[in-house]
């Protein structure tokens, strides 16, 4: 919710705010022209800020996580539907929780072509004071409040082990090749 709208929801008369709680750009489209206007013109900086980064204002419903506790969430969706911004998203707002949240993709240039650097990666959404740093070498993203994100693919499973960590973001489900036995 775009901060000032507290008065509309609670039932207050607010004549710069109206009835109308802005959570979601779909709001302001919905809106008549001049009245989106008159809105958008009085929304302090911050709000405006808000609306145009945070991805919760402009996500579909179906891009943001399921609400209650839960350990697997999964984005079955076809090319385009936004999965990798979608993931992207999530483990940038994971890092603001939690000190260690790992990627796991297909192959280690899925993670590093697609996950961290693609288009709908995790350095392209990220705006300038919140994006991390990547250290290629180490397989790694250190992020500017301390949270760091580990970089694994399913090519390596046994890189896994011993790895402590509170999220994890996955590409594809990718079953891991048997080990040959002599």
């Amino acid at each position: 919710m775009i901060a000032g709208d507290e008065e509309a929801e609670a039932g207050a008369s607010n004549p710069l705010r109206g009835p109308v709680v802005i959570r979601h750009v779909r709001d302001l489209i919905a809106l008549d022209p001049a009245e989106r206007f008159q809105r958008l013109a009085r929304l302090p900086q911050s709000d405006c800020d808000t609306l145009l980064h945070d991805w919760r204002c402009w996500a579909r419903e179906d891009q943001l996580p399921p609400e209650g506790d839960w350990v697997t969430w999964l984005i079955l969706a076809g090319r385009g539907a936004g999965k990798t911004r979608t993931g992207a998203e999530t483990v940038k707002r994971w890092t603001g929780a939690y000190p260690i949240v790992n990627l796991i993709g297909a192959t280690a240039a899925d993670v590093r072509d697609v996950m961290v650097l693609g288009e709908s990666g995790l350095i392209a959404c990220c705006r300038n004071g919140e994006r991390p740093t990547y250290l290629r070498s180490a397989r790694r993203l250190n992020w500017p409040n301390g949270a760091k994100t580990l970089l694994f693919s399913a090519e390596e499973p046994d890189r896994l082990r011993g790895e402590q960590f509170s999220g994890r973001g996955s590409r594809t489900f990718r079953p891991v090749p048997p080990i040959p036995t002599r």
